[in-house]
């Protein structure tokens, strides 16, 4: 699981236990048990990924990622897409990092920008 992934498990897991634990009050006796029984099986999986420490990628880190999962053009709309918690000016300031330090290259202008690996 990705450190993104990890964060949005943790963002919904309260959210998805309330939801099951409500609905098991509402529903019979054999269909509590099952909830139960899915819900410590989802505590069981989860667990590892719940306790691990948030992670804060740097600007170069998300370009050397972006870059090794990504083989074709790309825009700053793709870039906040894969890397949902930052802004829009974080992600036009990584990009222009990026392309000083001619990790990327830029094509185009505007909003006609592309980039794509060096």
């Amino acid at each position: 699981m990705t450190p993104i992934s990890c964060i949005a498990v943790k963002l919904k897991l309260p959210e998805i236990v309330s939801q099951l634990c409500a609905l098991a009050k509402t529903i019979t006796f054999s269909s509590k048990a099952f909830i139960h029984f899915m819900l410590n099986v989802l505590n069981e999986a989860l667990e590892p990924y719940l306790n691990q420490k948030e992670i804060t990628l740097k600007a170069k880190d998300r370009i050397q990622i972006l870059i090794q999962q990504i083989n074709t053009e790309f825009t700053r709309s793709d870039y906040l897409k894969y890397f949902k918690s930052i802004s829009s000016p974080a992600a036009s300031r990584d990009l222009a990092s990026a392309v000083k330090l001619k990790l990327i290259e830029k094509l185009g202008d505007k909003r006609n920008t592309k980039y794509k690996k060096q």
